[in-house]
Formats: C-alpha cells, sequence, structure tokens
C-alpha cells in the first residue's frame, strides 16, 4: 500500500494513509530442497552449518521428512536475501550444492527446489512488516478502525 499498487476509491483517509507510511516492510525468503535421500539424522528438526572460512549463506535449515520426501527449508534474509535476489533458482541450488560440498557430504541428488521471491510479489513487495521507530500504540489502534464499516485493517 506505500508504493500505492492498491487504489481505493474513494480513497481512505489522511490519517490512515499517514500510519501506513509508518509501518516498514522486511524482505526474507525460503529456500527448499527435496533430496532423493537425506544426509542428515531424520530425527532432527534443525541443521545449523558453521564453515570454518566465514562462507555461511545457508545457515540454518529445518528439516522436513513427509511421505517419501527429504526437504531442508532455509531462510534467506539479510545481506545473503539481496545477494541471491538477482540470481535465478536453479543458480541458488548450484549455489548451495557447492556450500554443502564444504561439509564433505556425499554426492547429494536433488530431486526439486523452490525459492520463494516475496520481493518480487507486487502487492506484498516483502515478506514482513513491522512498526517503524516512532510509531504509537494510539496511531495502531486507530489504524485497527474500520473505514466506512466497509474496509477493516487487521493483521
Amino acid at each position: 500500500m506505500q508504493n500505492h499498487a492498491v487504489e481505493f476509491i474513494p480513497a481512505i483517509p489522511d490519517t490512515h494513509e499517514k500510519i501506513i507510511q509508518k509501518i516498514g516492510n522486511g524482505n526474507a525468503n525460503k529456500l527448499f530442497v527435496s533430496f532423493e535421500e537425506p544426509f542428515w539424522d531424520v530425527t532432527m528438526q534443525w541443521l545449523y552449518f558453521l564453515s570454518k572460512d566465514g562462507y555461511n549463506r545457508y545457515p540454518t535449515a529445518a528439516t522436513i521428512a513427509e511421505g517419501g520426501r527429504f526437504i531442508l527449508c532455509f531462510f534467506l534474509s539479510g545481506e545473503i536475501n539481496n545477494l541471491l535476489a538477482g540470481l535465478t533458482d536453479k543458480q541458488i541450488a548450484d549455489d548451495l550444492l557447492n556450500f554443502l560440498a564444504k561439509f564433505n557430504l556425499k554426492e547429494l541428488k536433488v530431486r526439486d527446489y523452490l525459492v520463494t521471491r516475496w520481493h518480487n510479489d507486487p502487492l506484498s513487495q516483502g515478506s514482513y512488516s513491522f512498526f517503524k521507530v516512532g510509531l504509537t500504540v494510539d496511531e495502531v489502534n486507530s489504524l485497527r478502525s474500520p473505514i466506512n464499516n466497509k474496509i477493516w485493517f487487521v493483521g
């Protein structure tokens, strides 16, 4: 809404618009990789990767092992998220495999992969919102008030 991708006719009140401008928007994504077989103990819920050279693009992964699939969900945020934004899904998956190779893992066979790209979504342009410094509780409560009993901001 801050970039006016959504247009309200009639326009929302200025009070609501000013408060909306005080809400921040951040970007985090996930990389899901499905492997033919796990290289980790499937009873583990999380994996943490630490490398000696400090190259830690993919430090944390949640494990998902259901229905014969072995999936890792890597969380991409901060600087790495910005670096990977210009790469294709295949390039990111290849980069991940190069990273994992540092851990002397057996040959990894990838079944499939998916990268979320919330920053490219024209309506959200990110994956989360937050209250910027200076936004007051009264302003947040004011934003919760309905507009003409037709529009409610929730979440």
